[in-house]
């Protein structure tokens, strides 16, 4: 078949082609091929047109040095321009042009300097690897094949098909192209025809880049035999085994040595002659990708996050620098600068010589490949980014939608796994690293920071700051300060804290305990496995556990039990209904007075966090997609946000914000369209905090984020509250006794606004079933418990660790029950948002008393409460609780 060419160009000088080519095949049939050209870009400042440094291969060259003595940016940074293109290959360079693949199968020729793309070519498959560009020829990966581009014409040389899905990027020398299938082949290919000319079987596959010395070929297995075979025959020539994998490990040849490193964290330098070690060194941490080489020491990136620099001649360490992030690729190295791109989305650029940090940029990329060339650093991870000199030392540039500006970004110790609050101008967040901190929502400098003794999972605000940790540990702290008031034990990991009043309550494993304002425990109930942190509405604590919704009353009482199939995420209380939804994927109102059912709702799939109400509508997630279901029980839409969501949505005035596994936070209107989205650099298992117009995001960071549209702060139509009926009383179990309760009056702390006292909060009306809704019929095994199943056991207090400081916020918190926003509310408890100054607020109680404000809006996930809640592993480490 024949290429057909329209010469005709657009305003901006760009050719545009489309070209349909039948390839030559040399091991197989030809693919059908197409180019075309002239893409629109976000464009900004461009560089001078100096001759390149040239990086035309994946680690810039034959030997996989990584190194290409460009003089890239050094002191500072800003974005030159970046587009979305859907490539997660490493960009390669020619003079003026960088080459990219796609996993739609897309070849880029792209304009170096404006960003403007020149030409594309069309594959049937995913472009897999790195292009080599190499005297007018672009070799590219393919699925199972190797195909040859002219740059020139964007025409087809020719197209090979292999005996699997190729696993190593092209590597090129003289007249031959090498490369390696997940078939255990490697393949030595003609450059002109793409005839095969030997095939080589390893013993396990290999993913790192074949590398040449100066005749030979050196590839390592995922095993972590590293083979020699001469380069124009492929007869072996000697084996090197080392004493762990090498998963993705790329060998780099310098002079007369080859290095490679292993899952065990050593390197190994080897006679490129006889395979024998020169010296190994052991790192403590698995090599990560490969070493990046100079004349005089190699840089090693380690799975612990760390870069190594080491002399090459003998392996001693030279420094070494913890940039916090697992490395997503093998460094970059220029003239005087290490480019180090890491799986939380950042470039570290460090100092070669000390390893001292020069800039660091946050972007909105997934796991970034990096390559250099003159002054450009260009940044593939889904987007194109190509960063040049600025001003820049701390760039953050999480989203390039219109209108997203990132206000302020701070790094946390670990990944958050409580979702963020806010109390007045401060900011609370809770990481796996043990660590709650205190910042400020202006510029995010710290307040204050507390060591916990365990992975903060939950954090809630009343009458002081509540810390739910992994070692199952209740802490009280003073909000202004950090000064702890007490602390409290519990047999299990804390799945969720909640204030009730001037109390706290906690769920631990299948329990739910009240604790008093001093740390003593008021009483615990047992309610069933699996239990999810509580959220609080009427003056009740709701809980989802495996199996059931239950309601406790204040007294610890069982009020109602909804009996149902799955694991039931926290419970949403709103007005007179009480939404939740479980891993069998349903989706369940139910009557706040006595659990009844009003209607249910199959999502199709397991929901992956509880759910959040607004107006009339209910969003919860499931796999992948953000469903809205009338309160009704009507569906109104649903979007695929493109990964799963395990954390509770937020919604506010006419945007539904939520996070996804792909690091993303995803913003929605409320017919369900995509607006914008903000990159987090990690999966998003926590719930954003709005607060005077913006949003607050923890992650691997905590970032104030500016969006186009001001976030909108409800505010709250009040319902009744509930009066405890005097039937309903905890029962003591043998032996115990119970010691009346006193009337708890809200003493106001300092900074406490006080409601008015007296007055009687609107009751809100029970919603009215459209056409077509579901009845409030109970589904078959299920339905509402009698109350007193549960009993309240009133314990002996537990010895409560004092603090050694007070003040801070001591105001009771009034549940108003707000049926058009109360998913916010955070710990479990339903929630207002008032517009104070900026502020955002909470409000819950557990009495039918004056209505009082609070300094803080808690919500979000936090960890699940035993091994069991994460399928047996880990949950310290499998970050926030998907069940929230």
């Amino acid at each position: 078949m024949s290429p057909r060419t329209d010469d005709t160009r657009d305003e901006q000088g760009s050719t545009r082609r489309r070209f349909l080519a039948g390839a030559v095949a040399a091991g197989g049939a030809a693919s059908v091929l197409s180019a075309t050209g002239g893409d629109a870009v976000v464009s900004g400042a461009s560089a001078s047109e100096t001759a390149a440094e040239r990086w035309k291969m994946f680690a810039a060259d034959r030997q996989n040095t990584g190194r290409n003595g460009a003089a890239a940016p050094r002191s500072g940074v800003e974005v030159d321009w970046q587009r979305p293109l859907g490539a997660f290959t490493e960009a390669t360079f020619d003079r003026l042009t960088t080459y990219v693949g796609t996993e739609e199968g897309t070849l880029y020729a792209i304009k170096r300097l404006s960003g403007e793309t020149d030409w594309r070519f069309e594959f049937d498959d995913p472009v897999t690897t790195a292009p080599v560009v190499a005297d007018g020829i672009a070799y590219v990966t393919t699925g199972s094949s190797v195909a040859a581009v002219r740059t020139g014409s964007q025409s087809a040389l020719w197209t090979t098909d292999l005996d699997g899905s190729v696993t190593t990027p092209v590597t090129t020398t003289g007249d031959r192209v090498v490369v390696a299938t997940d078939a255990g082949t490697t393949y030595s290919l003609a450059r002109d025809s793409g005839a095969v000319r030997w095939t080589v079987e390893t013993d396990a596959v290999v993913e790192g880049t074949p590398a040449f010395g100066d005749d030979r070929v050196f590839v390592l297995t995922t095993e972590g035999t590293l083979r020699s075979f001469d380069r124009q025959s492929g007869t072996g020539r000697w084996r090197f085994e080392t004493d762990a994998a090498s998963d993705d490990v790329v060998p780099v040849v310098r002079d007369d040595r080859v290095y490679v490193g292993d899952a065990a964290g050593t390197v190994y330098a080897v006679d490129q002659s006889n395979g024998r070690d020169r010296w190994t060194v052991d790192l403590g941490s698995a090599v990560r990708k490969g070493v990046t080489a100079s004349d005089r020491r190699l840089f090693v990136p380690t799975q612990d996050g760390r870069v190594h620099a080491l002399r090459r001649v003998s392996g001693t360490e030279r420094w070494v620098t913890d940039v916090g992030d697992t490395p997503a690729a093998k460094p970059a190295l220029g003239s005087s600068v290490l480019y180090v791109a890491t799986e939380s989305d950042a470039v570290y650029a460090l100092d070669a010589g000390d390893g001292s940090e020069e800039w660091t940029a946050r972007l909105a990329v997934d796991d970034p490949q990096v390559s250099i060339v003159d002054d450009t650093v260009g940044v593939v991870g889904d987007r194109y980014v190509s960063l040049t000199r600025g001003d820049e030392t701390a760039l953050v540039e999480r989203s390039f939608d219109e209108g997203v500006e990132t206000t302020w970004n701070t790094r946390l110790e670990g990944t958050a796994t409580a979702s963020p609050v806010v109390g007045g101008d401060t900011l609370y967040a809770g990481d796996d690293a043990g660590e709650c901190y205190a910042l400020a929502t202006g510029d995010g400098s710290e307040r204050f920071r507390y060591d916990a003794d365990g992975d903060v999972r939950s954090l809630a605000l009343g009458g002081a700051l509540y810390l739910g940790t992994a070692a199952g540990t209740v802490t009280a702290l003073a909000p202004d300060s950090g000064d702890e008031r007490w602390t409290v034990a519990t047999p299990r990991a804390v799945s969720g804290v909640a204030p009730l009043g001037e109390t706290v309550v906690a769920t631990a494993a299948g329990t739910l305990y009240r604790f008093g304002d001093g740390g003593d425990q008021r009483w615990s109930a047992t309610l069933g496995s699996d239990a999810s942190p509580p959220a609080v509405g009427r003056g009740r604590v709701h809980t989802g556990v495996d199996g059931a919704v239950v309601a406790v009353a204040a007294d610890g009482a069982q009020r109602w039990r909804f009996d149902g199939d799955g694991v039931f995420r926290r419970p949403a209380p709103a007005g007179d209904r009480v939404y939740a939804a479980s891993d069998d994927g349903r989706l369940v109102a139910l009557a706040a007075d006595d659990g009844s059912e009003a209607w249910g709702f199959d999502l199709g799939t397991a929901a992956g966090a509880g759910p959040a109400v607004a107006g009339d509508t209910v969003y919860v997630g499931a796999g992948s997609e953000l469903v809205a279901v009338g309160t009704d029980g009507t569906e109104r839409w649903r979007t695929d946000v493109g990964a799963e969501i395990r954390s509770r949505p937020l919604a506010v005035g006419d945007r539904v914000y939520v996070g996804g596994e792909d690091d993303r936070l995803t913003a929605l209107d409320t017919a369900g369209s995509v607006q914008w989205r903000y990159d987090t650099g990690d999966a998003l298992r926590t719930t954003p905090v709005p607060a005077g117009g913006s949003l607050f995001v923890t992650n691997a960071d905590a970032a104030a984020v500016d969006p186009p549209e001001s976030v909108a702060t409800p505010t709250p139509s009040p319902t009744r509250t509930e009066t405890p009926a005097p039937t309903e009383t905890a029962t003591p179990g043998p032996g115990t006794t119970t010691q009346p309760t006193p009337t708890e009056t809200p003493t106001p702390g300092p900074g406490t606004t006080t409601a008015g006292t007296g007055q009687t909060p609107t009751p809100t009306e029970t919603p009215t079933p459209g056409p077509g809704t579901t009845t409030g019929t109970t589904a078959a095994g299920g339905g509402p418990t009698p109350t007193g199943t549960a009993t309240a056991t009133a314990t002996s207090t537990p010895t409560a660790t004092p603090g050694n400081g007070g003040g801070g916020l001591t105001g009771r918190l009034e549940d108003l029950g707000i049926p058009g926003w109360a998913p916010f509310a955070g710990a479990g408890a339903v929630a207002a948002l008032a517009v104070l100054g900026g502020l955002v607020k909470f409000f819950g109680s557990d009495e039918p008393a004056e209505a009082q404000t609070a300094d803080a809006l808690t919500w979000g996930d936090e960890m699940p409460s035993s091994e069991e809640e994460t399928g047996g592993t880990d949950a310290g480490e499998d970050g926030p609780d998907d069940r929230e």
